[in-house]
């Protein structure tokens, strides 16, 4: 009674619509209401429509009232079921008719006053956007898409009365007669549009928009999805995000950039991808090549000073592929075979330069398949005269040993490796795990360090690993015997890489391992032999799991925070529902992760910066599952934080990330330990070139980006900082920020 009347029961309400529901409706109150569609807000006589007449006749005798829209109509309300027919008898007279008779994107239509009432304006807006939706209705009319609801919004000036940031298609006056042509809006109101082109005259937007309302028609009839776009501020953060959708979806995605310093930008990126095998479109714009007045020349300094004598030669070691297209008429052909290429095994990323001349081209018609007319290699498996030497070896072996990296980037491998494993007792050392590639608390699991592992192996079985150990002092003795099995056992683009292979499984590796299980049970094993095996590896993972434990335990109260009993903490706060995404951030030892696709460690080429985008692609492609990114403060600052946590935002991608902040280049200090092990800088504890400052506060940028953030530096908040943090990314939905300051 506060307000002082009783208010109604609670009920629900969902709003169905941003536009206004046309013509006759019925109220709550029981009346009924007619909504017309008012042309850019200007009530007049216009063209055989005589609204301004008609509401004068109805104001004569109408007892209800006139009520705006948000959208510049106009509803004549508190109408009776008995002054209805009058009412419409006088619209249709004066010719004002049923509102549904207009296209959808006129209904949907918004523009200021401009020209020449507004004396801000630049252009016209008003006057001009009837003509503009005119000639665009002949082309959604030829693609089916009249009555499609298509949101179109001008503007005279910047200033955006009109609200043309909303709109699907927003045109915001540039000088007299040219407009920016905004494109992307949500049709809800909830996404912003993009600025497309500028200084666009009125025949230049009916050309650009032609083609993409085609396509857009021509996908709606396939009933295909239609690509999601993304804008993301920094190259490092894009592609790194197109790898992480990849890893978790095996589906390829297409990262654009700007000529030559987006491609230079996004280098690393592209080196990471290439060593991890990650299937990627990656394009550039092209500088024009033409100096002239043909559409899409020269027409900027900038043109001259960003070209380059080979712009694919900047990532060419990096990409199974690369071409400059040539013509727009062969752009499918093009992107089919690019993708195709990318995808064959061993997969990698494809490099597309396309130059402004060839995207100006101004094409009658746009024809592709809904299908791609190329397609990437089959899966392989190896002779079958090769899988049975490997699996007489194994079966014959007193101590084999699995080494790998990379097993678990196909999930399907997981399990294959497991049955091989415990059908030989066989122990399986992840050598620096890329993946989760087997269970870390299988009694089998001997960890990740190679160590003196392989001393009395025999037989060493390496599964897409790389460097399966890197001193010769944790090489296995001469005589053991090596089977190689992966999609590129060779690993033929690394310029040197010296590890004997005596027996060379080229294919997939789960089909590969499925086989050799197969051929091993065949031949036969001494299983009092694997059992034996079993219990001995059985009684090692014990051991070490305890001493991990009790490393973490022992560190519990030192400062600053110790990352073994950091990890601890965040071991209770891992799933099967967690994605894990380390960048030199944790204790992997201290972390039991059972379940393939929960784990993904920095690629092997281990160029800085990411992981903090890689978990915003992890995150789109498993929207269910709670991602969380370790990264070290200097892969935060390489990955570009602020980039992520504004697409993070923007997009509504919430992860957890976790800074570990020890103020050290750790990379620069331990080679400066291991080659100078006596020199200056050891002797006087004086690193100047590896030092970062622990008193950044990394958490004042997610917070600036609206996320849940706070600097953690005693050890014993560290399981509450978890607790708030995974709260915020999994209740709130928004993202996350912890800064901890870490030996």
């Amino acid at each position: 009674m506060l307000l002082g009347w009783d208010l109604e029961a609670v009920r629900d309400f969902t709003f169905d619509s941003m536009a206004d529901p046309y013509g006759w409706v019925e109220g709550l109150d029981g009346l009924l209401y007619y909504t017309l569609f008012v042309e850019g807000g200007r009530v007049r006589d216009h063209r055989g429509r005589n609204l301004k007449s008609a509401l004068r006749e109805i104001a004569k005798s109408h007892q209800g009232d006139f009520r705006l829209t948000a959208n510049q109509n106009l509803v004549i309300g508190q109408v009776t079921e008995e002054a209805k027919p009058r009412i419409s008898k006088i619209l249709s007279h004066h010719g004002v008719g049923d509102a549904h008779e207009g296209s959808g994107m006129r209904l949907n239509s918004i523009s200021c006053t401009a020209m020449p009432t507004c004396g801000l304006a630049l252009a016209e807006s008003e006057r001009y956007l009837p003509d503009l939706v005119t000639a665009l209705e002949s082309v959604t009319e030829d693609c089916g898409l009249l009555a499609d609801e298509i949101v179109i919004r001008m503007t005279g000036c910047p200033n955006g009365c009109g609200r043309p940031y909303l709109g699907e298609i927003g045109l915001v006056g540039k000088v007299a007669g040219k407009y920016n042509l905004y494109l992307g809006a949500g049709f809800d109101g909830t996404r912003l549009n993009k600025l497309y082109r500028e200084a666009l005259t009125h025949d230049e937007i009916i050309a650009e928009l032609k083609p993409i309302i085609e396509a857009y028609a021509k996908r709606m009839t396939q009933e295909q999805p239609l690509p999601r776009p993304i804008p993301v501020p920094h190259e490092v953060t894009a592609v790194a995000m197109a790898h992480g959708y990849t890893m978790i979806s095996g589906r390829p995605q297409v990262v654009m950039v700007h000529t030559i310093p987006g491609t230079a930008n996004a280098t690393s990126g592209v080196i990471n991808a290439c060593r991890a095998n990650i299937p990627m479109l990656f394009t550039a714009g092209r500088t024009p090549i033409a100096e002239g007045d043909a559409t899409g020349s020269r027409n900027g300094s900038i043109h001259w000073a960003q070209e380059s004598f080979d712009q694919g030669s900047m990532v060419r070691e990096w990409v199974k592929w690369d071409y400059e297209l040539r013509h727009g008429s062969n752009l499918e052909n093009v992107v089919d075979r690019a993708l195709a290429i990318a995808q064959s095994q061993p997969a990698g990323p494809v490099y597309l330069s396309l130059p402004r001349e060839v995207l100006a081209e101004q094409l009658e018609s746009i024809s592709y398949e809904t299908k791609p007319r190329m397609v990437q290699s089959q899966e392989t498996m190896p002779a079958s005269s090769s899988i049975a030497q490997a699996a007489t070896l194994l079966a014959r072996a007193k101590n084999p040993i699995l080494v790998t990296r990379a097993a678990g980037k196909d999930q399907r491998t997981f399990l294959p490796l497991v049955e091989l494993a415990e059908l030989l007792g066989m122990a399986v050392i992840d050598a620096g795990a890329l993946y989760t590639n087997f269970p870390k608390d299988h009694p089998l699991y001997a960890g990740g360090d190679v160590g003196n592992n392989l001393s009395d192996a025999d037989v060493v079985v390496v599964v897409e690993a790389d460097v399966p150990w890197t001193t010769p002092r944790s090489a296995p003795p001469s005589d053991a015997r090596v089977i190689g099995i992966g999609e590129d056992p060779l690993f033929s683009t690394y310029p040197v890489r010296s590890f004997n292979v005596d027996v060379n499984l080229a294919g997939s590796p789960w089909l590969t391992l499925q086989a050799l299980s197969a051929a091993v049970k065949d031949i036969g094993i001494d299983s009092g032999a694997a059992q034996t095996r079993k219990d001995q590896w059985s009684t090692a993972s014990r051991f070490r799991r305890e001493s991990a434990q009790k490393r973490a335990q022992d560190a519990k109260g030192e400062t600053p925070i110790s990352k073994a009993w950091f990890s601890s903490c965040l071991a209770q706060a891992v799933d099967e529902n967690t994605i894990l995404l380390n960048e030199l951030g944790i204790d992997v030892s201290q972390i039991e992760f059972k379940h393939p696709g929960t784990f993904f460690g920095t690629p092997p080429s281990a160029a800085l910066g990411w992981a903090l985008g890689a978990s915003l692609g992890a995150k789109l492609a498993a929207p269910e599952k709670t991602v969380i990114c370790c990264v070290g403060d200097g892969s935060y600052i390489f990955g570009s934080g602020t980039a992520t946590h504004i697409v993070s935002q923007a997009q509504d991608i919430p992860v957890l990330n976790i800074v570990w902040n020890n103020g050290i280049w750790n990379a620069v200090q331990n080679a400066t330990k291991g080659i100078y092990s006596d020199g200056y800088a050891v002797q006087n504890q004086d690193f100047a070139v590896s030092t970062l400052s622990q008193s950044f506060q990394y958490e004042l940028i997610c917070q600036a980006a609206g996320g849940y953030a706070e600097r953690v530096e005693d050890p014993a908040e560290v399981p509450s900082a978890i607790e708030r943090a995974m709260h915020a990314v999994k209740v709130e939905k928004r993202q996350a920020l912890l800064n901890i300051i870490g030996q």
